[in-house]
């Protein structure tokens, strides 16, 4: 009776635990805080947008600044692109411009090794921001923006300045978008939809769940 409780006390609670311990465990990741200039950029304002591009990352504040920072965090440029919270930051694929947005109705494009500077100024917040991949090597330097109108504008240059086109409007507010290859994706409401700019059509939709 004694070696059956220890049995059943023993082998089966030991097979349990491990078990358990199976089931507990979790993937590792690794990470560290961002140290440099973060913290003291941060004890006088708060992040609002992050983005990363392969050298680099972004750090958009609710001052309207745009800190440019080292993978240690350090501060390598700071751009005080808006007066109201940088709501979204977009790189080139080369990572040679940042693009941002802001409440105060504004898209600014900085040039990060050059002195190009490019500011648009629209009638409501733009909530989201995405530069041409190759919007450093080619002339039309495009790129689109959305926000509360609704509307999802793309911007090109032209031998007049700057042309707008409207690819989408009238739903709701133009949450988020990103631009890969010649297809360009956002979301609104009602769900997400895809733009190839080869075909100058919308291709796909996903109705939101």
């Amino acid at each position: 009776m004694a070696s059956n409780d220890s049995l059943d006390n023993g082998i089966d609670g030991d097979d349990e635990r491990q078990e358990d311990d199976d089931a507990e465990e979790k993937p590792r990741l690794k990470y560290q805080r961002l140290g440099g200039s973060v913290p003291s950029v941060l004890s006088n304002d708060a992040a609002a947008s992050i983005t990363v591009a392969e050298r680099m990352i972004a750090l958009g504040t609710h001052d309207g600044t745009v800190h440019i920072l080292d993978f240690q965090g350090n501060q390598v440029k700071e751009y005080a692109a808006h007066t109201a919270t940088v709501n979204d930051i977009s790189f080139d694929s080369d990572g040679e411009y940042v693009g941002s947005c802001s409440d105060d109705g504004s898209v600014v494009i900085n040039g990060l090794f050059t002195d190009e500077r490019l500011k648009f100024k629209y009638h409501h917040t733009m909530r989201t921001i995405a530069l041409d991949p190759d919007f450093t090597r080619k002339t039309s330097r495009r790129f689109v923006a959305g926000g509360l109108a609704g509307q999802l504008i793309l911007n090109m240059k032209n031998w007049l300045g700057y042309g707008k086109q409207v690819l989408h409007d009238g739903e709701s507010p133009v949450h988020a978008v990103k631009w890969r290859t010649s297809l360009i994706a956002w979301a609104n409401d009602a769900g997400v939809k895809i733009y190839d700019m080869a075909n100058n059509q919308c291709i796909t939709f996903i109705e939101r769940p």
